[in-house]
């Protein structure tokens, strides 16, 4: 910080010159100065007439380091007059006050512009955030929300006050002696996702028409959608309590306290001219939801109700698009394209850190009334959109032209859309687990069939310790011990020094292993689902919440590999059961102690009912679900952690055949975020975790 000093004049000092032109006399004027009082070494000269020489005092430094009135440098002010660092550059040179004036240190309590000179019979102002502006002593420095500036007032309520001079804005925090803000935005995708054409009789609620819903009597024709504001700022967006508070309303109809000029609602046309406002005017705001459950910094527990009205920081509230007045009446609006904006906050009543993200766009088309209520649906498909045309009633159009698409027939794959119809593609090539199994495509419950087959032929069952081995009724087995002694891979990452044994790769340091798989091939014999796949991992792009695939396994090698859903894309936004990711059969009839299944995951999952996952085994005589989803999950960083190990206690249903098997699946697939849902490495079945 730059201290203000003040240098007086003692006896009859004479300032050094800024140059060589030095006048003699600092105190010239025309008529030519008195003689000085003598020092001790003899008496001073009188002064000589005419104009002082302005040097001016860029040189100021050294024996003349103030500037005086910006025209010559001098060791110190002349009469008194106090010197002040007046200037934002560090580097210029102290400038003198006027006369009567006292010079103010400016970098108080956070002002970081010059010094200031002030009259001396005032006190020096305070400073505010920012250095743009400055309040006298008792004086508050108050942030004004609409502009983000500040202005100085006589007082501030007490729940404001912060620090020693802030009056934060109203719904605003004080930490550390600073005012914090929240910032409100609205979920663009969930908005998009809702918007809906319908009627609502006028008559049939008196509701209705008490709170100014709707434009008039009868059946009305309505925009409908849902609105979803978040507050992604630092701070909880914070209204308070309905009660005695001038912005809220009782509702009669509603039964409780409505807060006023929450969100404008607005149709907008192709000139930018809105063509009509909803009439929606009461909200009650709450904590409904957290952004990203995941998030370790956001507050788990729901802070505001009706009582006590806001939105915690990451939290969100919602109206749903299915709730009484959330529209826009959009009868006798003519047919055409416009846009819908929905804007929270629009009276900037509540501080916020960024406006600018308060309102979000969708564009909508209006039909011609007499299509309104016509439901086309039934002719969508994949290649298919049913329109209504006036005087036609519903017209089957093409989309998706050369897009992926789905035939309804579990034994193809990859058709696509061609002139409204969806062909082409392949047969569905079923994998065997292994060489002692044959696989077929069995179309009547969606799945790949393998039955054992090539019984007493021989067989590769995978291991270096066992040689001669053969099928019988599925398995690769019946084979003799080889190699014993010599080192071998169990599979497993915290396991060492493990050497043939008996037939067994194992007797080294770790945990017993009973299936492992690293991806790094598609050799152990993975029964895939479909969207299901077992490659290089690739990074998608685009995903909402940020829920992109990797673009890297987990596994420190070369390979990459993984296995995924759509590895490097997005689950298919098709309604279907669960598709499986399902293991080979492996034994752990004779495990001794428990049986742990770990893995590492990369998932990204839109909730219920939208989205939901699932781990199952196989006990020998069913499959049992040990793990299934119905919230949202973004494990892609920054809002989730990455790669990170899971696992699962098995030991209950050992058997000789166990398997597992990771499943998926999509429901209300019109609003199905674009998501990238499962990535694998690194599996394992073994007596301990192994991460």
């Amino acid at each position: 910080m730059r201290t203000a000093f003040a240098l007086l004049f003692l006896g009859a000092v004479v300032a050094s010159g800024c140059s060589s032109e030095i006048p003699t006399n600092l105190f010239n004027n025309a008529t030519g100065g008195a003689g000085g009082t003598g020092g001790t070494g003899g008496s001073g000269n009188g002064g000589q007439g005419g104009d002082p020489v302005a040097t001016g005092c860029d040189a100021c430094g050294g024996d003349s380091p103030v500037c005086v009135d910006d025209d010559y440098c001098a060791a110190a002010c002349p009469s008194g007059r106090e010197a002040c660092n007046t200037s934002d550059d560090p580097s210029d040179p102290a400038a003198c006050c006027p006369s009567g004036a006292q010079c103010c240190e400016a970098q108080i309590f956070g002002y970081s512009g010059a010094d200031l000179c002030r009259p001396s019979n005032e006190a020096c102002p305070i400073g505010c955030p920012g250095g743009e502006q400055a309040c006298p002593l008792h004086e508050y420095c108050q942030l004004a929300p609409s502009s983000n500036e500040y202005s100085c007032v006589m007082g501030c309520p007490l729940t404001s006050v912060c620090g020693f001079n802030l009056c934060c804005p109203t719904g605003s925090q004080c930490l550390n002696g600073e005012c914090i803000l929240p910032d409100l935005t609205i979920d663009q995708a969930r908005l998009a996702q809702t918007v809906s054409l319908s009627q609502v009789n006028a008559d049939s609620d008196p509701c209705l028409i008490a709170e100014d819903c709707l434009n008039g009597p009868g059946m009305r024709n309505v925009l409908r959608f849902g609105t979803r504001a978040q507050n992604v700022g630092q701070a909880d967006f914070v209204i308070g309590s309905p009660t005695g508070n001038p912005d809220f309303h009782y509702d009669t109809c509603h039964g409780h306290y409505h807060y006023h000029e929450y969100a404008d609602y607005r149709l907008v046309d192709a000139g930018n001219n809105v063509v009509v406002r909803g009439k929606k005017q009461g909200f009650s705001i709450i904590d409904m939801g957290r952004i990203n459950p995941n998030d370790p910094s956001v507050p788990t527990t729901p802070k505001y109700n009706g009582g006590f009205q806001g939105i915690q920081r990451g939290w969100y509230d919602e109206y749903g698009a299915g709730i009484q007045c959330q529209w826009i009446d959009i009868t006798g609006v003519p047919a055409g394209e416009y846009t819908l904006e929905v804007e929270v906050n629009p009276a900037r009543r509540i501080g916020e850190s960024n406006y600018e993200n308060n309102v979000a766009r969708v564009q909508v088309t209006v039909p011609d009334p007499a299509c309104l209520n016509v439901d086309c649906s039934y002719l969508n498909s994949d290649c298919t959109q049913g329109v209504c045309q006036p005087g036609q009633g519903c017209v089957e159009t093409h989309i998706n032209e050369g897009g992926q698409c789905e035939d309804g027939q579990f034994c193809t794959t990859g058709e696509t859309c061609m002139a409204g119809s969806c062909g082409g593609g392949s047969p569905r090539q079923c994998a065997p687990l292994t060489g002692c199994h044959d696989a077929t495509c069995d179309e009547a419950n969606d799945t790949c069939i393998s039955v054992p087959a090539n019984d007493g032929q021989a067989c590769d069952d995978g291991s270096p310790c066992t040689s001669g081995t053969t099928c019988s009724n599925g398995s690769c087995t019946n084979g003799a011990p080889a190699n014993e002694g010599v080192s071998c891979d169990d599979g497993a990452s915290c396991t060492s020094n493990t050497v043939c044994v008996a037939g067994l790769c194992g007797g080294g340091i770790g945990p017993t292993v009973y299936f492992a798989d690293d991806f790094a091939n598609d050799s152990k014999g993975w029964i895939l689902g479909p969207e299901w796949q077992i490659g290089p991992a690739v990074a998608s792009v685009g995903a909402s919440l940020g829920g992109n695939d990797p673009a890297n396994d987990h596994t420190p090698t070369l390979d990459n590999g993984v296995a995924g859903v759509n590895i490097g894309g997005f689950a298919a936004r098709v309604n279907h059961g669960y598709y499986y990711l399902e293991s080979p059969p492996f034994s752990t009839a004779n495990a001794q102690g428990q049986v742990i299944l770990g893995f590492y995951r990369w998932l990204n999952s839109d909730a219920l009912p939208y989205m939901s996952n699932t781990i199952d085994v196989w006990n020998g005589a069913a499959w049992i679900n040990v793990w299934s989803s119905n919230q949202t999950i973004v494990d892609a960083p920054p809002s989730g952690p990455g790669w990170n190990f899971r696992q699962h206690d098995l030991t209950p249903y050992k058997n000789a055949a166990m398997k597992i098997r990771f499943g998926f699946m999509v429901a209300s697939a019109a609003q199905l975020y674009n998501i990238g849902s499962w990535t694998l490495d690194d599996v394992l079945v073994a007596s301990s975790p192994c991460p």
